[in-house]
C-alpha cells in the first residue's frame, strides 16, 4: 500500500495471533465490473475473446463472466491462486462458486464437468506442493450451492471433488440472500439444503457448512432488506437445527460508505458459533447497534409469505 503497509499480511498475522487459523476465499467468477471498470484487471481488459456472452448474467454485469471451459482462463486463476497462497502464510483457501454461479455456456455445461473437476485437482496439487515446502498441510474448501443437482447444472461435482479426497470441508449457499425463493430470481431459483443428499453421495465424511448471508430477498417494493440481529439468531440456529456442522458467513461486512449506511451485528459472532449460545448471551452493544443503524423492520408475515415451510419446519 502507499504507506506500506500489506493489508493481507496485517490480517493473516492479526488471526495467528489469536490461536485461529486463517483461511482465503476466492471468488472464482467476479462479474462486478461497473461502469468504470474499477473491479477489473488489464488481463482482464485485454482479453475479452475469454469472456462468456451475455446469454444468462449469473446475478452481475453480462458479458463480464470469464469461460472455465477455455485453458487460458483455468490458467490464469491458477496462477492467481498459487500466488496468493505462497505469498501469504494462509492455513487454507476456499474456492467460492456461488458469487457468481456461471462458468461455461449453457449448451457446454454437461461436456465441461470433467474439465471442472480436472481444474480442482490442479488446485489441489497446488496447495499440496507450497504445504510440503512448509511441512503442514493446507485446507481446500468450497462454497457451492444448494444440491448436487444444482452444482451440476453450471457444471461443478463437489461429490466428486470430495471423493476424490481433495476437499477438506464444503459450504452450501443460496445466491446472495439467506432466504428460500421459491419464485425465480434472476432465472435462478433458490432451495432448500440438499444437506442429507450431500452426505449421502460423499463416500468419506467431511464437514459441511451452511451460510448465513447478510439479507433477506423480497417481492416488490420490499426487495432486499438486511437481517435484524433476532433474524440472525432465527437464521442461524436453524442451519444448525438442519444438522450442519458449522456456520459460514456471507457479505458479513461493513457498508458505511453505501447510500444506507450499515454494518452486521458482530457482537453476535460469540452467539452463533455455539448452537446453545444462541439467544442466551447478554449483549450489551445491541440497544446501541439497533440505535445508530435504522434497519427496515421487517414483518413476519412478509417472512411466512416467502417461504412458510421453509421458514417454520
Amino acid at each position: 500500500s502507499r504507506i506500506g503497509v500489506d493489508p493481507f499480511r496485517e490480517l493473516v498475522t492479526r488471526i495467528k495471533q489469536r490461536g485461529m487459523e486463517a483461511l482465503a476465499t476466492m471468488r472464482m467468477q467476479q462479474v462486478h465490473v461497473g461502469k468504470d471498470r474499477a473491479g477489473t484487471s488489464s488481463w482482464f481488459e485485454q482479453h475479452p475473446e475469454l469472456r462468456l456472452p451475455p446469454e444468462a448474467d449469473g446475478g452481475g454485469e453480462p458479458g463480464a463472466a470469464l469461460d472455465y471451459a477455455l485453458p487460458e482462463v483455468r490458467a490464469h486463476k491458477l496462477a492467481l491462486i498459487r500466488e496468493v497462497m505462497a505469498k501469504y502464510d494462509w492455513d487454507g483457501l476456499e474456492l467460492d462458486f456461488q458469487r457468481f454461479p456461471q462458468y461455461f455456456r449453457s449448451a457446454a455445461v454437461e461436456e465441461n464437468l470433467a474439465t471442472m473437476t480436472a481444474f480442482i485437482g490442479e488446485v489441489r496439487a497446488a496447495l499440496d506442493a507450497i504445504a510440503k515446502s512448509r511441512g503442514r498441510p493446507l485446507v481446500l474448501a468450497v462454497r457451492v450451492p444448494e444440491t448436487p443437482a444444482r452444482c451440476r447444472e453450471i457444471g461443478l461435482d463437489p461429490v466428486a471433488w470430495v471423493n476424490a479426497r481433495w476437499i477438506d470441508f464444503v459450504t452450501l449457499g443460496r445466491f446472495l440472500q439467506q432466504n428460500h425463493w421459491p419464485r425465480e430470481t434472476r432465472g435462478v431459483p433458490h432451495l432448500p439444503f440438499a444437506l442429507a443428499e450431500f452426505r449421502a453421495a460423499f463416500t468419506r465424511a467431511v464437514p459441511v457448512y451452511g451460510t448465513l448471508n447478510i439479507a433477506y430477498r423480497f417481492t416488490g417494493k420490499a426487495g432486499q432488506m438486511m437481517l435484524r440481529p433476532d433474524d440472525f439468531r432465527r437464521e442461524g440456529a436453524r442451519l444448525w437445527r438442519e444438522g450442519f456442522d458449522g456456520i459460514s458467513l456471507f457479505n458479513f461486512f461493513m457498508a458505511r460508505a453505501q447510500p444506507e449506511p450499515a454494518e452486521p451485528p458482530f457482537f453476535l459472532l460469540s452467539e452463533l458459533r455455539d448452537p446453545a449460545l444462541i439467544g442466551k448471551m447478554r449483549q450489551p452493544e445491541e440497544a446501541d447497534y439497533l440505535a445508530r443503524w435504522k434497519l427496515h423492520p421487517i414483518d413476519d408475515e412478509l417472512l411466512m409469505q416467502v417461504s412458510e415451510k421453509e421458514l417454520t419446519r
